[in-house]
């Protein structure tokens, strides 16, 4: 099987796609909701170009089935004192909760999307020429050879492509 690049730009684009959504949609699956109190602001420290840097994390507060939890809430949103959070957590294990939002929930797994969609488009048109076919093999043939074969189509024949032709002796 041939496939161009614009082929594999798009395959790469719905694999990206469906490991976003299957990954944050088995999380729903099995998530419960609740409401979490925004108690105050934890200190991190982090070191940052040989400095220590203070961090100040909202400190988030739930339960669940009479157990009480911590979650660290989103760095560069603002709370009210006390105010209610929505919160998402596995109902396995309620210790894995975020902040049910766009900057609490979503916002990371789209950033890295973004990402793999950046390299895949470096890949798909900086690196492979326009004449390139990716060829796909059976993992087995009669000739030995498998896997994914890279192959450069011959010129055509037009006058810009700086080759010299002979003409044909009738």
């Amino acid at each position: 099987m041939r496939i161009s690049r614009h082929q594999l730009f798009i395959a790469g684009l719905m694999i990206i796609a469906l490991f976003y959504g299957l990954n944050k949609f088995s999380f729903l699956s099995g998530a419960s909701y609740t409401l979490g109190k925004f108690t105050g602001y934890s200190i991190v420290y982090s070191t940052k170009n040989h400095e220590q840097v203070q961090n100040f994390w909202p400190l988030i507060e739930y339960q669940v089935a009479e157990k009480k939890y911590e979650l660290h809430g989103v760095e560069y949103v603002k709370y009210d004192k006390g105010s209610n959070v929505k919160l998402v957590y596995q109902s396995s294990d309620p210790s894995l909760a975020y902040e049910f939002s766009f900057f609490g929930f979503w916002y990371y797994g789209i950033l890295y999307s973004v990402i793999a969609v950046i390299l895949l488009t470096i890949a798909c048109y900086g690196l492979l020429h326009e004449r390139h076919l990716i060829l796909l093999r059976p993992p087995f043939t009669n000739k030995g050879v498998t896997g994914i074969s890279l192959i450069k189509l011959p010129p055509d024949n037009n006058p810009s492509d700086n080759t010299t032709h002979s003409p044909r002796k009738q």
